[in-house]
């Protein structure tokens, strides 16, 4: 399994869209693959 190198900025603007959708409390589509969850949490 090959994990690919993102810059903060990338991994940020990630994070804040899932931020925002709690805050708003819009449901998040389930995770598709333990790759998918491992990515949000570390």
């Amino acid at each position: 399994m090959s994990n690919k190198i993102i810059t903060f900025e990338e991994g940020w603007d990630f994070m804040h869209e899932v931020i925002q959708k709690l805050l708003q409390d819009l449901p998040d589509p389930q995770f598709t693959s333990p790759d998918h969850y491992l990515q949000l949490f570390t």
